[in-house]
């Protein structure tokens, strides 16, 4: 399948789902730059006139349109049309209800959705990316495990967050639901498309991120207004946490990282039909609080970032193999302390930190 550029003389129009969420305006920042015209759906009019705003030096390159609710059969079948590639965004957040299924069902009939609409819309569409997540990938970590850490690759599969929904229903964490939400998505997405894809006209990629750092375009003005990465780094920064999370790990990489990927994923021959982890590096949450601390001593000395205990930095569980990312896309990652600069810069540009 030929792969996705903008064109010289009239610029290929991308579909991007979920479109005023943290992640997909960055992608739609990034697809703009490279020349690409985007089309955006959002589930109101309210969303879609603020994002005009957002996008408006790039005039008619960029239009919105309304898909309220995207479980529906056929919700993408009008937005799809005219459009050569397509970001399916749009996913799940963690909510108040405890009920999986509202993790899992718009997770998983959004991603199928999208590909039936592809799939009506015919010929002119020539790939489709799908942001997942290494939620569908990260496996349990035995607490107080110090053998080194269990290095995961595109081959893996969070199944266990699957089990343990089945098992135990509403009584199992929020982020558990999520990654069974996201496991579920995906492997619906690899499915279907085996099923379909001597009668479609278009590649699937999928993308899996770990956390996502760096500033959002959203309009905030305190810690709840965040979008839901950025709101739990800030408060397993800037709150009192037990050291039992500080010394816990995360893979990190920076939301202009991830942008890029997205891009690349559809200008990429090498990408087609490919799962592709996009992480940066590895680090337990103290090690994060020391960075802070390192760039900006005066949130200790204001007593705004609570230090944590930092000769207690814990172990590396598990690492978000990256190098697949590298050969095909070529990424130079952005590293961890640009990544928390960034972060930092903007929730002080926000008012969200800084002295009180």
């Amino acid at each position: 399948m030929p792969i996705v550029l903008p064109s010289a003389t009239a610029a290929h129009k991308i579909l991007v789902t979920g479109a005023n969420g943290f992640v997909a305006m960055w992608v739609i920042q990034a697809l703009l730059d490279e020349g690409f015209s985007v089309r955006g759906t959002v589930r109101s009019k309210e969303k879609g006139e603020w994002m005009g705003k957002k996008f408006e030096e790039f005039g008619e390159k960029f239009e919105w349109v309304v898909v309220g609710d995207i479980t529906k059969d056929g919700a993408f079948d009008e937005a799809v049309k005219g459009v050569v590639g397509v970001q399916h965004m749009a996913s799940p957040l963690i909510t108040d209800g405890d009920d999986p299924d509202l993790f899992i069902q718009p997770a998983v009939h959004g991603t199928l959705g999208i590909l039936k609409s592809a799939q009506k819309a015919g010929t002119e569409i020539r790939r489709i990316v799908i942001i997942s997540s290494c939620g569908a990938i990260m496996q349990q970590v035995t607490p107080g495990d110090t053998t080194g850490p269990r290095i995961l690759d595109e081959n893996d599969w969070g199944n266990i967050w699957v089990d343990l929904v089945k098992e135990k229903g509403k009584d199992v964490p929020q982020i558990f639901k999520y990654r069974a939400a996201k496991v579920l998505a995906e492997q619906g997405a690899w499915k279907w498309y085996e099923e379909n894809k001597d009668v479609v006209g278009w590649d699937l990629v999928t993308l899996n991120p770990p956390y996502i750092l760096g500033p959002a375009f959203q309009d905030v003005s305190k810690p709840s207004d965040l979008p839901s990465s950025l709101n739990a780094w800030y408060h397993y920064m800037f709150t009192e946490q037990p050291e039992s999370l500080l010394t816990s790990s995360h893979c990190f990489v920076h939301v202009k990282d991830v942008a890029r990927a997205h891009v690349l994923a559809l200008e990429t021959e090498e990408a087609a039909n490919q799962r592709i982890i996009i992480s940066s590096e590895p680090a337990t949450w103290q090690q994060n609080r020391d960075i802070v601390a390192s760039i900006r001593p005066t949130l200790v000395d204001e007593e705004v970032l609570p230090v944590g205990n930092s000769s207690s930095k814990g172990t590396i569980g598990l690492v978000y193999n990256p190098a697949k990312s590298k050969r095909i896309f070529d990424l130079q990652y952005i590293g961890l302390e640009s990544m928390i600069k960034d972060t930092v810069e903007f929730l002080e540009e926000k008012g969200i930190i800084g002295k009180k």
